[in-house]
């Protein structure tokens, strides 16, 4: 039997008890242990969530199961592709978040329909977002690199076990609803941080140095980390000769190491929690 055929095989079993446990959390316990209001906020951080962060990606998940195949060079660390598409993905996030926030009226109104308690958790729907878009980024990478079985197990069985212990500890009384949101929340980005460190356990975390447009996102972000060049937008010729920059660049293993520090160091989920901490920390001053 072949890789893909096991896979596709552990694949839907692992759907399947993640339909199962959905059904159990969703469809029994969420209308029996909480409010309507509580149920319906917990439901419209998920979708707003689940609504930006497809946008933030800007469409890089189509094009990585189309292009990849061309990427793929295990030797030559698939020439910095997932480096690639982190930066795409940045900056689709910044202009996703911004979107989000410069909407906040029409959310909080139409959110009050639903749950009167969105407004004060309105904010927690940002780091879902970024977590959100990350997971789906690191997920498609797995994809290509035919492991489809760790995102299906990571999101649809580990994130719904902790979902159903975090609802089963508050209906034990042992902690509050504030504190079952937060919780809530951190149960979903979870699968991002497990997907992460396993690309690095992998060894398939690779970074390089990358050639970006003079978009002022990308432009910040590459001078900030040191990690690639710039090209003017709309210039082939500028764009060749920043490709034969970069190839015959002296500095091309420091930019590597930049690119990867980058994202250890800044643009990761595991540092990330601790900002996600702090920020929700924020919202009870």
């Amino acid at each position: 039997m072949g890789v893909i055929q096991k896979q596709s095989i552990s694949g839907t079993i692992y759907s399947y008890i993640g339909v199962i446990l959905g059904f159990v959390t969703v469809g029994i316990l969420f209308p029996r242990i909480f409010s309507t209001e509580e149920v319906g906020l917990l439901r419209l951080l998920v979708s707003y969530s689940v609504l930006f962060a497809q946008f933030a990606s800007l469409g890089v998940n189509t094009a990585t199961v189309k292009l990849f195949p061309y990427f793929r060079n295990k030797e030559k660390k698939h020439h910095g592709y997932l480096g690639i598409v982190l930066i795409i993905s940045f900056a689709g996030l910044l202009i996703s978040v911004l979107g989000y926030l410069l909407l906040q009226p029409y959310f909080v109104e139409h959110g009050q329909e639903r749950s009167g308690l969105f407004i004060a958790y309105f904010y927690y729907v940002i780091p879902l977002i970024i977590f959100t878009l990350i997971f789906n980024v690191f997920d498609t990478y797995y994809r290509v690199l035919y492991n489809a079985v760790k995102g299906i197990v990571y999101k649809e069985v580990i994130q719904r076990l902790l979902i159903l212990a975090v609802i089963i500890a508050f209906f034990l009384n042992l902690i509050d609803f504030h504190l079952t949101v937060i919780l809530y929340v951190i149960a979903i980005i979870t699968p991002t941080f497990l997907l992460f460190i396993s690309l690095l356990k992998s060894g398939q975390f690779f970074i390089k140095p990358v050639i970006v447009s003079d978009c002022p996102t990308q432009v910040a972000v590459v001078y900030e980390s040191q990690i690639g060049l710039i090209h003017i937008a709309n210039d082939h010729n500028d764009l060749a000769n920043k490709i034969t920059e970069l190839n015959n660049n002296s500095n091309y293993n420091l930019l590597s190491r930049n690119a990867k520090q980058a994202v250890l160091n800044n643009y990761n989920t595991i540092d990330g929690n601790k900002s996600l901490i702090k920020l929700y920390e924020s919202f009870d001053k």
